[in-house]
């Protein structure tokens, strides 16, 4: 890079002299500040990771980036390691087990009751598609699996504690997600407008 950057490393060159007391530095010794052009940095990683790259973004003085992730840094293990480097970070999940949502509350109460542990993404999507195929039986006349069949592939939509999901015309699917956030030391749903 100082050879991208001639004129702002002598610069830094010649500070590096004062500070260091020398007439010669080593390449090494001079640190030019980081040249930062974008103002996010989408990681697509695990919160393990991001505990290891977000506190070394601070060492080399790139600071103010919106760090923007996956399901993967939904992790206890992101604030532990993260500490106050994933202030602010944004990342999306298929369930918030904290939602406001009085849905999502009421499941997650009925499943620390019964299993004595908080629901994780796999449960919640259990639990709603056993209500989605449930709701087809209550709502329709199934004599066989070809009529179940029918009645699921004419379903347009359908709400549940992972949030509303659109079942497109190509057989494709259109799912909200919960969108996260860290702040003040905890993981919360990030603003909405």
């Amino acid at each position: 890079q100082p050879r991208a950057r001639k004129e702002e490393y002598r610069l830094y060159e010649e500070q590096a002299k004062i500070e260091l007391n020398r007439e010669e530095v080593k390449e090494s010794q001079v640190k030019l500040p980081p040249q930062v052009d974008f103002d996010a940095l989408f990681i697509p990683d695990y919160a393990k990771t991001i505990g290891q790259i977000a506190p070394t973004l601070a060492y080399y003085d790139i600071e103010h980036m919106a760090l923007l992730g996956t399901q993967g840094w939904h992790s206890p293990k992101l604030l532990e390691r993260g500490r106050e480097y994933v202030e602010g970070a944004v990342f999306a999940d298929g369930f918030f087990k904290d939602s406001a949502d009085e849905d999502v509350k009421a499941f997650v109460n009925a499943f620390e009751w019964t299993f004595g542990y908080a629901p994780e993404i796999w449960e919640a999507q259990a639990y709603d598609a056993a209500r989605f195929i449930l709701a087809q039986f209550n709502q329709q006349d199934i004599e066989d699996r070809q009529d179940l069949q029918e009645k699921l592939n004419n379903v347009s939509e359908f709400s549940g504690v992972t949030r509303t999901v659109r079942f497109l015309d190509n057989h494709d699917i259109d799912k909200q997600l919960f969108l996260l956030t860290v702040k003040k030391g905890s993981i919360q749903a990030y603003p909405q407008k």
